[in-house]
């Protein structure tokens, strides 16, 4: 098979339409190119009309000639293929083989007519492309000359439809040089009708004239000007609920008197002036807009939220945190109510529209919410009596410094709490709700670590003070003072626990680490300021007992020489002693009596009473023995009244329901001069402390001591 003469005649001009890139617009715009004189631009796309009419022309002839032979040369081939495979059946594979080169032969004479087909369809349908532009382009020139008379008789319609014409038209030759230029005329066009109809159209609305706005909106929608019709529409419409917002602003600007609660009482009795004049709109304008009906509404609501917004924005910035979610429940109310009443049918596109409008203000409030309230804590901290007061000079520990500690706690969880409340409240179905939340519980953790930070200062500022206090009234002031950081404690931990299932109720999922809390950091904090307080409590409960057996390695009383007559009777507890144990006794009593103003439980208080006087317990046995140990040198009757002190010592510790094993160990190991103790007594002690040796060498040492010269006077230290 061969391609027509006609075919290969053609091939060298229509060269560039057999390219597997070819470009319609570049191909034009090349060919136009080449003109100079514009003047003649229209001619020259008739000629290159016409020159592919006639290249056209011919390519339908050669596409029927070929298609002709090849269509006459298939039923050949079919018969031929159909014999082959008879005799298939019938000859051998040496005449299989004779014949395989002849169907060969068939098949690509087949195949190459029908490739040629398929390329001067290909050209064919380039050529069509071509020409159908360029006729747009003429079209549109030849148009642009009888707009200007359809506009000097003032038929709207007709202008309207020969405009959504041009505008088909100009679609198809997108690409062309041309393009940009009748792109420009036809917009010229669209302006120069909506001028004519604009002002009588947004009139025939606002008057209510159904008849004449249906006119004039057909129109602009026709050209695709109905927006800007709306735009200019909605501002007119909403300029008496305008004229309303006006006037309130300039009764009630910011910093007037009650100005916040005046607005917030404004809002809900404008919103429901909105929402009326939206209900009679569309009951009004339903059958002139018809499906365009939602997007005025949307449209008239959007317009007023901009003309409110900025003296919105500028009472909010000045409103307090709680007016601030009052005046965001409103808007989202509105906006609920209006969604449901008027925009059940809405697209997603119009609700979010609607939804940022309405609450577009607030979402910077949102995300800094917990900065907002952060702030607004710390500045409540520096407003509480007891952290003004700690700039005196001299900080006292008074009962109405405790008082004002515990109340200054309750009333910071409290707005703490109100403030995680207003943060759901403002974000409640926001995408910051989550975020912010989480937020909000690091920065309570910052918070109440500043403020444990301030009862820090009040205990440091406190502690020397009390140190220095004689008798039980500092030791009754420091136990206020404890138990109060344990209220602080215990607040914040019972606030803890309502954080926890606050979040569970709002479905804000967050991780901790193994053993940690939501408030851990705060928490660890004030715990460790308990501690400090807790400390001071035992020093100054400790103190009468250490001054009392500071005086033990100065006393005269442990190298004295009694006469071995009177050693059977001599030995009782020195008064040191003594003192030490009635206090010892009498510490429960003590403490019991200075809790007069702590508001613990019972529980609490007793389980902190037992847990620091076991502590001083075992603390006094610990004194005893070091001090003991600096003792220079021990005489027999010495010997026996340390004894006599460890003994008494240890019966006062066993009255208190302990046992201090070292203690005991020095009773048995001074009960006799070491050279006359009984090995079973050196066992025991040593069954009962693992030390006992020590101690054993100790006293060995000090009673070989008691044979030497004494030290200089003047290293002596006298008792206080």
């Amino acid at each position: 098979a061969t391609v027509s003469v006609l075919y290969w005649e053609t091939m060298d001009s229509l060269a560039p339409f057999q390219a597997p890139g070819f470009d319609v617009k570049k191909w034009i715009n090349k060919e136009l190119s080449v003109v100079e004189d514009r003047r003649t631009l229209g001619s020259t796309i008739d000629d290159l009309g016409l020159r592919l009419q006639v290249m056209g022309t011919k390519m339908n002839a050669s596409f029927e000639d070929q298609a002709i032979k090849s269509l006459a040369r298939l039923p050949s081939v079919s018969l031929e293929l159909e014999r082959t495979g008879r005799e298939v059946a019938q000859l051998s594979q040496a005449l299989r083989e004779l014949l395989t080169p002849d169907i060969i032969q068939h098949q690509q004479a087949a195949e190459e007519a029908t490739r040629s087909i398929a390329k001067i369809h290909s050209i064919k349908t380039k050529l069509d492309e071509c020409e159908n532009t360029l006729s747009k382009t003429l079209y549109l020139r030849q148009n642009v000359q009888l707009m200007e008379a359809a506009f000097e008789n003032g038929d709207c319609e007709s202008i309207a439809t020969e405009i959504f014409k041009m505008q088909q038209a100009l679609s198809a030759i997108r690409g062309l040089d041309e393009h940009n230029k009748f792109a420009a005329t036809i917009e010229g066009y669209e302006a120069k009708l909506q001028d004519m109809v604009e002002s009588e159209c947004v009139a025939a609305l606002l008057n209510k004239d159904k008849e004449k706005a249906q006119k004039h909106l057909a129109t602009l929608k026709k050209i695709g000007r109905l927006s800007d019709i709306l735009i200019q529409y909605t501002k007119q419409a909403i300029e008496p609920m305008e004229s309303v917002w006006r006037q309130f602003c300039e009764q009630h600007p910011v910093g007037s008197r009650d100005w916040e609660r005046e607005l917030l009482s404004f809002l809900p009795t404008f919103h429901g002036q909105i929402k009326m004049e939206l209900a009679v709109s569309k009951k009004q304008n339903s059958d002139l807009f018809g499906d365009d009906m939602i997007a005025v509404l949307v449209q008239l609501f959007v317009m007023l939220q901009r003309q409110v917004a900025a003296r919105l924005n500028n009472y909010l910035s000045k409103m307090t945190l709680e007016g601030v979610v009052t005046a965001y429940k409103h808007s989202t109310e509105l906006i609920q109510t209006i969604q449901e009443s008027h925009l059940e049918n809405a697209s997603q596109e119009q609700i979010e529209m609607l939804v940022q409008s309405g609450t577009g203000l607030f979402s910077k409030m949102q995300s800094d919410h917990p900065t907002l309230e952060m702030d607004r804590l710390l500045t409540l901290i520096e407003t509480f009596t007891f952290v003004k007061n700690m700039n005196m000079a001299l900080v006292n520990l008074t009962p109405q410094l405790v008082m004002d500690i515990g109340d200054a706690t309750s009333e910071l969880l409290h707005e703490a709490q109100k403030g995680v409340e207003r943060n759901t409240s403002l974000n409640e179905g926001s995408p910051y709700l989550i975020d912010t939340t989480l937020q909000l519980v690091e920065k309570l953790n910052t918070v109440l670590k500043k403020f444990g930070g301030k009862i820090q200062e009040v205990v440091k500022k406190l502690q020397s003070g009390l140190e220095n206090s004689e008798g039980n009234h500092g030791v009754r002031l420091s136990l206020h003072l404890f138990h109060t950081v344990g209220v602080v404690l215990s607040k914040i931990d019972m606030f803890e626990i309502w954080l926890s299932d606050t979040l569970s109720d709002i479905n804000v999922e967050y991780k901790l680490p193994e053993g940690g809390r939501l408030l851990g950091d705060a928490l660890d904090f004030v715990n460790q300021i308990a501690a400090e307080s807790d400390d001071i409590v035992f020093q100054l409960l400790f103190k009468p007992v250490k001054n009392n057996m500071d005086t033990i390695p100065q006393l005269p009383v442990w190298s004295e020489n009694i006469p071995v007559s009177q050693l059977a009777t001599y030995g009782s507890p020195k008064e040191y002693m003594n003192s030490c144990g009635s206090y010892i006794i009498g510490l429960d009593d003590l403490q019991a009596s200075s809790l007069n103003l702590v508001t613990g439980t019972g529980d609490e208080q007793a389980e902190d009473q037992e847990n620091r006087s076991a502590k001083i317990v075992f603390k006094s046995a610990e004194y005893f023995l070091e001090q003991v140990s600096k003792i220079d040198r021990l005489s027999e009757s010495g010997l026996k009244q340390v004894n006599s002190d460890a003994y008494y010592l240890l019966n006062v510790i066993e009255a208190c329901d302990k046992d201090v094993p070292a203690l005991r160990a020095l009773s048995l190991l001074t009960s006799a001069d070491p050279p006359a103790l009984e090995q079973a007594v050196i066992e025991e002690a040593r069954g009962l402390y693992s030390e006992s040796d020590k101690l054993l060498d100790m006293i060995k040492q000090k009673r070989e001591a008691i044979n030497r010269p004494p030290p200089p006077s003047e290293n002596v230290k006298m008792p206080p």
